[in-house]
């Protein structure tokens, strides 16, 4: 899969505010008000695991230019969350990193992502 990047920024789940990245999608959205797909919170360039540096680049389908794209391997094995709300993103954020350190969960620290269609939310992890 192809996604069109918009915006990035580093991040760290325990020493940011969430208002940093409450922004980043505002921004993102904001500046591509037309654009009526699905969009993508996408988590990559981990420094290690949950608790280190990370990269979140907001993201969309509009791949008509080749610019500022990220490739998601069609081959990568992935552990899908599905989100009731938005209120409940923290809410499974904490169920996966729960079972991360419970050992039941291998993740891959690749590339995850949250995709925000019309109709759900589902978080994908890349597993080892």
């Amino acid at each position: 899969m192809k996604l069109h990047k918009v915006k990035s920024i580093r991040a760290n789940n325990f020493s940011d505010d969430i208002a940093k990245i409450i922004d980043l999608w505002q921004e993102s959205i904001m500046n591509n008000e037309n654009y009526t797909g699905n969009w993508y919170g996408v988590y990559h360039e981990y420094e290690s695991d949950f608790k280190g540096d990370y990269t979140l680049s907001i993201c969309n389908e509009d791949i008509s230019s080749n610019k500022d794209n990220i490739v998601i391997d069609d081959k990568q094995k992935y552990e899908t969350f599905e989100v009731k709300s938005r209120d409940d993103l923290p809410k499974v954020w904490q169920k996966i990193w729960d079972l991360e350190l419970k050992g039941q969960l291998k993740r891959a620290y690749t590339i995850d992502y949250e995709k925000y269609s019309q109709d759900s939310i589902t978080i994908h992890i890349a597993l080892k």
